[in-house]
């Protein structure tokens, strides 16, 4: 039998105490869960090309990320950009950590990221 919760465990192994993760990818409920129970922020992204809004990559996606994005703190639709555009959704990154993330925390995690 599959552990659903295979992800987090390994997650959770590599953890420190004093430190600001951010986790780049939460498919399923119970991920989320998980993070509501650690004094998190949720962010669903929906990534769009042009006008086109990007449909869900499998079926799993299809049908989580509708509960994922319905119990998400923040929303955000984000452009699909190639490597010479990077720079320009920084800015719109820095703004969604200012707005979700407190002064002391964002420090910390600048001190901690690498």
């Amino acid at each position: 039998k599959l552990d659903e919760d295979i992800w987090l465990k390994k997650a959770v192994e590599k953890m420190q105490d004093e430190c600001v993760y951010i986790i780049p990818d939460i498919r399923y409920p119970n991920e989320m869960d998980w993070l509501r129970q650690h004094n998190s922020y949720c962010i669903f992204i929906d990534r769009i090309d042009g006008d086109i809004l990007i449909p869900p990559a499998n079926d799993d996606e299809a049908l989580n990320n509708p509960i994922l994005k319905e119990n998400s703190d923040f929303q955000l639709t984000w452009q699909t950009v190639g490597d010479e555009n990077k720079k320009m959704l920084k800015q719109v990154a820095v703004e969604v950590l200012e707005k979700t993330i407190d002064e002391k925390v964002i420090k910390l995690w600048t001190q901690t990221f690498h």
